[in-house]
């Protein structure tokens, strides 16, 4: 599929420059033309790049369904980072699931993992979890206390602030239902 968007991208290009080579029109206006078409070319790319089938490490919504949870512990022998994968769905105003599930992709901490891990045996379990996060920006100084004891864990944003967040996941209640109608 990608191949076939690359191909497109090829063939714009190839007619716009076919186009300005045969049309007389002010350096400009061709130059212009030229960086509309390769800015496009960028934002297609971070467009897509949420589209895609992995996941995500962008920051876990306000409050979410949870539907499975996988821990990837650190990796001394490599080297490799620890990560924490979370599949969810979109909580809408009366906290029933909008959307389809999206995986999200949050660095490993110890207490981040055991929280998961808990919530995990839970949805084993056969319950329905919902999690709510609280969310507060501090600077990099006031980040740097030992985050696994305060139940908060860290996030880097772009703009290299780190977003503090805790997360609490609740039991989803029954949904109760109006008596059967027993028929006369």
């Amino acid at each position: 599929m990608i191949w076939l968007l690359v191909v497109s991208y090829v063939a714009v290009a190839a007619l716009l420059l076919n186009l300005n080579l045969s049309v007389r029109a002010p350096l400009a206006v061709k130059a212009l033309a030229i960086v509309l078409v390769s800015g496009c070319y960028v934002f297609t790319y971070f467009g897509i790049r949420g589209q895609e089938g992995w996941p995500t490490g962008d920051a876990l919504p306000e409050s979410f369904r949870l539907e499975w949870i996988s821990v990837l512990e650190p990796d001394k022998a490599t080297g490799a980072e620890g990560q924490i994968f979370f599949w969810i769905r979109h909580l809408d105003n009366p906290n029933r699931p909008d959307t389809t599930p999206r995986a999200y992709r949050l660095p490993f901490s110890a207490a981040l993992a055991e929280q998961a891990q808990q919530a995990l045996e839970k949805i084993e379990g056969g319950e329905t979890l919902n999690g709510f996060i609280s969310r507060q920006t501090m600077s990099p100084a006031e980040g740097a206390e030992d985050t696994d004891q305060s139940g908060q864990f860290g996030q880097r944003s772009l703009a290299g602030d780190e977003a503090m967040f805790a997360i609490e996941f609740r039991d989803v209640p029954r949904p109760t239902l109006p008596p059967k109608a027993v028929p006369k």
